[in-house]
């Protein structure tokens, strides 16, 4: 449901729907932190597209620590949430912390896909940008 609001940009039912997943998860003797980290970075994709870089910044930073917390933590999430955070301190003009999201983003990218992966080049792309 949040995915249709969110491409319909109703973005307050769509961030209502997020939120109320969170609390759900979150809430739960045994919540699946890599849930939590995911829906995180929704939150903050949604409130990075109403302009809203500080909240989203928080949002990014939540996820990121989630994913960083779990034992071996997943290195394609992880990659995604700072790249996506990258992108957040980009548009708030913090181009510094930008890159090195982008530099943590590549690295694990590189390591888990190879360095001829479309999502390696996408990284490249936005490296480009902060340089």
């Amino acid at each position: 449901l949040s995915s249709v609001l969110e491409n319909l940009s109703q973005h307050s039912p769509a961030e209502q729907a997020l939120e109320k997943a969170l609390n759900i998860e979150s809430k739960k003797p045994t919540s699946n932190d890599q849930l939590v980290a995911a829906l995180n970075s929704r939150l903050a994709i949604l409130h990075r597209q109403q302009g809203q870089c500080d909240s989203a910044r928080k949002r990014f930073n939540n996820s990121i620590n989630l994913y960083r917390a779990i034992g071996h933590p997943p290195p394609l999430p992880l990659a995604a949430a700072l790249q996506d955070s990258a992108i957040n301190e980009m548009a708030c003009k913090r181009l510094t912390t930008a890159q090195k999201l982008l530099d943590e983003a590549l690295n694990l990218r590189q390591a888990s896909l190879g360095a001829r992966h479309p999502d390696v080049a996408r990284t490249l792309s936005d490296l480009a940008e902060v340089a």
